[in-house]
Formats: C-alpha cells, sequence, structure tokens
C-alpha cells in the first residue's frame, strides 16, 4: 500500500511521465540483477550519480523509499534517500521525500537522512516541513530542521533563518518551559548556521543582520555561482547503519526507545534492575542509566527470542557510548563468563561483548569471552571515580569517557581499535590490536544487554554488572564490508562535543 501511495504521489506532483529512457530501463534492469540487498543499494548509488538529475529519474529512485520486509535495516530507503540528495533543486525529488517521510516516523534515524537529503536538494517546497518543525517543542527536531535550512540556496537559507529567528522571538514570552527550551536551542542553532552559511563569525543575529544587508547582492552573486558547481560522485563502501541506539533520555519508567534502525522490530528496550539517573554524559541529557556500586542483576535487555538479527553475521561495526565507572571492582572469572564488568553484550556461543577490567582498560570479546581476547586497551583509560575528592561533582565530571570500540576483520592487522575522549577533548586512537575472529556470528545472545551479561546467563554468572553509569549506546554495522569500522573523522561527530 505504501508503494502505491507514493508511486500515486510521485504522478501526482510530477505529471505525467515520457517514454521510459534508456537510462532509467537501465537502472531498473541492474537493480533486479543484483542478487543482495547491498548489491541493489549500490546500483542505486550509482544511478544518483549520473546525469540528467530529473522527474523520471527521481520517480525510478522514489521506488526503494519504501521501508520492505526483506530489508530489515532499510538499507535501499537510506540509500534512496541520499541518491535523492544529490538532486539540487528538484521538485520532483523533494517531493518524493517529502511523501516518503510519515512512514518512517517511528524510525528517527531513516527520518533524519530523508530530512538531511531535503536540505541537500534545497527545493522551495520543503521549506514549510521545517518551519513547522520550529514550531514545535521537540529540540532535536527543531535543531535538526535548522540544520537542513542551512543547506538550502544560500540565499534563501539566509532569509529564512533570520525571518524564523524573529518569529521564534516573537513567540518565546507564550510559550510552555519545554517549547521555550526547544526554540532557544534553535536559535543557537540558527547563529551557528549564519556563521556557517557567511563565513563571518559574528556573534549574534543583529550583527549578522547588519553584514547582510551591506553584502547581499555579492553574497547572491557567488552563491549563484556555487549552486552551479558538479555533484561529487559517491565512491567507497556504502555507509555504516546506526543498528542500535539506546539515548536514555525518559528518565522515567520502566523501558527506553531504540532510535537505531533495528526500532522497525526491536522499539523498545526493558530495563530489568537499572535505574534512571541524572547524572549523564555532559553532553547528552537530561538522564542516563545507572547501575548499582555493590553489584547485581540490573540490566537494559533490548530483544527477544532468537536475538537481533541485525547484529548477526556483522563483517564490521562499532560501539560507541559514555561511560562512567564508580567501583573499581569487576566480575571473576567463571565457567559460563569471563572477567571483567560488562558494558555491553550479545554473545551466546557467537556474538559480541565489551567489558571493562579493574585496571580501567576494555576489553572486546569477538565469537568469544572477552577476557580470552587479545583486544584490550592499556590501562587507566577509563578509571573510577573519585568519589572521596573535596569536590564530588568535579570528580564524577573528569571521571566521564566516551569510548569508541571499531572491528574490522578485513584488516591485515589492527583489526580492533580502541578509542577513548573525554568531555574536553576529542577521542583519539589509543591501541589497535590484532584479532581477526571473523563475522560477528549467528548464534547471538536472545538479547542485547547494557550493562550486564544477556539474561539467560545471569543466574549463573552472578556479579558481571557494570558499577557505575552509562550514556548514548550505539552500534554501527555493515553486513557487507569494513564499512562498519569508523575511522576518527566519523567518530568525533558521534562523540557530538558542543560547538564552541
Amino acid at each position: 500500500m505504501l508503494r502505491l501511495c507514493l508511486a500515486i504521489g510521485i504522478g501526482f506532483y510530477c505529471g505525467p511521465q515520457d517514454e521510459p529512457r534508456k537510462p532509467v530501463e537501465d537502472f531498473k534492469a541492474k537493480v533486479r540483477d543484483a542478487r543482495t540487498i547491498p548489491e541493489k543499494a549500490l546500483a542505486i548509488r550509482a544511478f544518483g550519480d549520473a546525469e540528467p538529475r530529473d522527474a523520471a529519474s527521481a520517480a525510478a529512485l522514489a521506488r526503494f523509499l519504501s521501508p520492505t520486509p526483506s530489508d530489515i535495516s532499510c538499507l535501499l530507503p537510506l540509500t534512496a534517500a541520499d541518491a535523492l540528495g544529490k538532486f539540487r533543486g528538484c521538485g520532483a525529488a523533494s517531493r518524493a521525500l517529502m511523501a516518503a517521510a510519515p512512514a518512517y516516523r517511528k524510525l528517527p534515524c531513516v527520518l533524519q537522512r530523508i530530512h538531511a537529503a531535503l536540505g541537500r536538494i534545497g527545493h522551495e517546497s520543503a521549506l514549510g516541513l521545517f518551519e513547522e518543525a520550529l514550531r514545535g517543542s521537540d529540540g532535536d527536531a527543531a535543531v535538526a530542521a535548522v540544520q537542513a535550512i542551512a543547506r538550502f540556496p544560500a540565499p534563501l537559507a539566509v532569509e529564512t533563518i533570520f525571518r524564523q529567528y524573529d518569529d521564534l522571538e516573537k513567540r518565546k514570552a507564550g510559550m510552555g518551559e519545554e517549547a521555550r527550551k526547544a526554540a532557544e536551542r534553535a536559535q543557537k542553532e540558527m547563529i551557528h548556521a549564519l556563521q556557517w552559511i557567511s563565513g563571518e563569525k559574528y556573534p549574534t543575529v543583529k550583527e549578522l543582520a547588519v553584514w547582510w544587508q551591506r553584502h547581499s547582492a555579492g553574497f547572491r552573486e557567488e552563491a549563484s555561482k556555487r549552486e552551479k558547481s558538479p555533484v561529487a560522485a559517491s565512491s567507497g563502501p556504502l555507509p555504516p547503519l546506526l543498528l542500535v541506539e539506546l539515548l536514555f533520555r525518559e528518565n522515567v519508567g520502566s523501558a527506553t526507545a531504540n532510535t537505531g534502525v533495528s526500532a522497525g522490530l526491536y522499539p523498545l528496550a526493558t530495563l530489568a534492575g537499572a535505574k534512571w539517573t541524572g547524572t549523564c554524559a555532559l553532553n547528552g541529557g537530561p538522564s542516563a542509566i545507572e547501575w548499582d556500586k555493590a553489584g547485581g542483576s540490573g540490566a537494559v535487555d533490548l530483544g527477544g527470542g532468537a536475538g537481533l538479527e541485525h547484529l548477526r553475521q556483522m563483517k564490521s561495526f562499532t560501539l560507541t557510548g559514555w561511560v562512567l565507572c564508580m567501583d573499581g571492582r569487576e566480575g571473576p572469572a567463571g565457567k559460563e563468563a569471563g572477567a571483567g564488568s560488562r558494558i555491553l553484550s550479545w554473545l551466546g556461543k557467537d556474538g559480541v561483548e565489551l567489558v571493562w577490567r579493574a585496571d580501567g582498560s576494555l576489553q572486546l570479546g569477538i565469537n568469544q569471552p572477552a577476557d580470552a581476547s587479545p583486544a584490550r586497551s592499556p590501562a587507566q583509560k577509563v578509571p573510577v571515580a573519585n568519589l572521596k575528592a573535596k569536590d564530588q561533582g568535579e570528580a564524577i565530571t573528569a571521571a566521564w569517557r566516551f569510548f569508541a570500540v571499531s572491528y574490522d576483520p578485513g584488516l591485515a592487522s589492527g583489526q580492533v581499535k580502541f578509542y577513548v575522549g573525554t568531555w574536553q577533548n576529542d577521542a583519539a586512537l589509543v591501541s589497535e590490536h590484532d584479532c581477526n575472529r571473523g563475522p560477528a556470528g549467528m548464534k547471538i545472545a536472545s538479547h542485547l544487554s547494557i550493562g550486564n551479561v544477556p539474561p539467560a546467563l545471569r543466574p549463573a554468572a552472578p556479579e558481571r554488572q557494570f558499577r557505575g553509569v552509562l550514556d548514548e549506546i550505539r552500534i554501527f554495522g555493515s553486513m557487507a564490508d569494513g564499512a562498519g569500522a569508523l575511522g576518527l573523522p566519523e567518530i568525533l561527530k558521534v562523540q557530538n562535543r558542543p560547538r564552541e
């Protein structure tokens, strides 16, 4: 039904199409001949790089914006959205994405890619969508809307941002607290956007408006030249998928939202003995998940049955998050699970687990318990917070660590890499290790468990619980190649330090 609606929508917006052109027919044939979902995605990406980028090509790509049962990670819709994002100024491409967007309201990571593609297209038909987000109370959506508007043709983007800034300023006095906070975040992002577009560093909208009055004519001319620049062709492997994203922002209840692509099948993770806390990563908020310093059986569990299909047979992956260790003890070695306190695990016979060790190191197990793995970071990269310090708040802030652990068995050496950062410092590579264990395995645990071993192992493996606070856990992966192992630039984007 959704595919039919999208087809009708494209026909309505684009009008009757010419006789099928050879490039479109060739594209359709390549997709039909593709044997796997990644092969189809590569054909979609290549077609997005080809000229002409017109309504007929947009219609051909729009067919792949619909979710399908065989593509549980939404690789085809994501690739199609990215491809349509190269149709600069094409109204048909813009309207196709807007028609597809409502189907992904419960898959934020897909919806964000659609909105980003709309920004890159920069057609005025999408402005209303983003202006509506600026009138709401969702701060994340408002910031994303500003970022999308900033990608529109520069004069249109600047004038829209100035207009929306003034509108928010006039309405703030009558807003509730949540909407006012969202408006303030959006306005701050608007200043950053204006600085980025203009190349100027004026710190206020008033100063930027004066600059615009004086220089708009010349700026428009230069911007018009830039709009004619050729679109860069795609290269390399397909982008990694954000498979799982647990941001722990609810601060109440017995469940937390999964906003990765696996949310289509597993939208909620269950809090089992772990509890909410306002002690969260400083770039996150308003909450995180805390585990008892004394130990126990607490966890956050996502999945069920035979486990998350999205985590099987990954050919590469990256685990990221924020960790605050509050106690120096770790789980002892045992028959059913190795030493260390679990940060996350989906280890059954196969699978993955990441643990914290008492010397302040991190250790990664792939298709084996972590303590049997050679992939272990240097000591003291994740220290224990000094809770006896005179200024306990400062001690806790100083102990927070951002981590990223990547795995790519396709590399000749250094398949596992550990990155660590702090609130004030960017993540950096701290060690790499030879540890080729092949893909991450089929026979995984029934759940992805945060802060403990999976449920089936807990009765036989007590004291494996993490002792402290975890926040913003993400898993990126690829079933096709090494793209799931993020490089440092991508990791720094995930770390998401606030702009200065």
